[in-house]
């Protein structure tokens, strides 16, 4: 009786879970060993500068005006409630400018469906940050993809009950300085 071969999907996604292992053991030792230099620091306040996009622009940490309370009604049994703050309730059905990072949700170029990510994808297997990092934008006209930083305005919602877990949307979105 001979071993019995795993199949090529298995020996890759076997790969792509070592590949974010890795890439997130690495990303907590720099956070442990040392600091950030002055460039990482600067690069990280140029990208979230709501001062320097302009009017209208909301900063990451805005959405992060959030809390998120768990309770247990019955056994093996959660809910979890969202409580937004006035700053994003103030913002809801406004039309407002984010600046961050195209995450593809497809394959391609150009996308109208997409999230914008407040930190640059580091791992193509990983989602970089939580709900708070994270908007689901749709786009009246594709947008070119890039690695480097967009802005985008577009009309911005809460999501009260999304069965995907995102908090927020930018509904005819499109970007901006092209």
């Amino acid at each position: 009786m001979g071993r019995a071969k795993l199949p090529g999907r298995v020996i890759a996604a076997a790969a792509a879970v070592v590949v974010c292992v890795t890439a997130l053991a690495d990303a907590a030792r720099a956070l442990t060993e040392e600091p950030l230099s002055e460039t990482e620091v600067e690069a990280l306040q140029f990208y979230h500068d709501p001062a320097r996009l302009g009017e209208g622009t909301v900063p990451w940490q805005t959405l992060a005006d959030i809390e998120v309370k768990v309770s247990a009604p019955a056994p093996f049994q959660t809910t979890m409630r969202r409580e937004f703050g006035s700053s994003i309730r103030s913002i809801d059905g406004a039309t407002v400018k984010l600046q961050g990072f195209i995450f593809p949700l497809q394959g391609g170029e150009r996308h109208e469906y997409f999230l914008l990510s407040a930190y640059p994808p580091g791992c193509p297997f990983c989602l970089p940050g939580g709900p708070t990092n994270l908007v689901e934008i749709k786009c009246a006209e594709p947008v070119d993809y890039t690695h480097e930083a967009v802005l985008i305005e577009g009309r911005f919602e809460i999501l009260k009950d999304d069965p995907t877990g995102l908090y927020y949307r930018l509904s005819d979105a499109r970007r901006v300085g092209e």
